[in-house]
């Protein structure tokens, strides 16, 4: 899923289903999807960003993230 534009509900899909497979532990889901959701994600190259975010997702948790989403940087024609 490309997080640079996916919904808030699609967002909190995707970490739901992180929570339930055992890959993303002792996270809230509502605060880490109202974090996420909010932040500029459309400047993003990586997701190191949402380390900082305060959420609950620490470098350790970023692979986790990885498995399903990516960034696209968009390009202006």
């Amino acid at each position: 899923m490309n997080l640079s534009i996916a919904t808030k509900d699609e967002i909190q899909a995707a970490l739901k289903y992180l929570i339930e497979s055992s890959k993303l532990k002792q996270i809230e889901l509502a605060k880490t999807t109202e974090r996420i959701t909010e932040a500029p994600r459309q400047n993003w190259k990586t997701l190191e960003p949402i380390t900082k975010l305060k959420c609950g997702i620490g470098k350790s948790k970023i692979n986790a993230l990885k498995e399903i989403f990516y960034l696209f940087e968009s390009t202006e024609l």
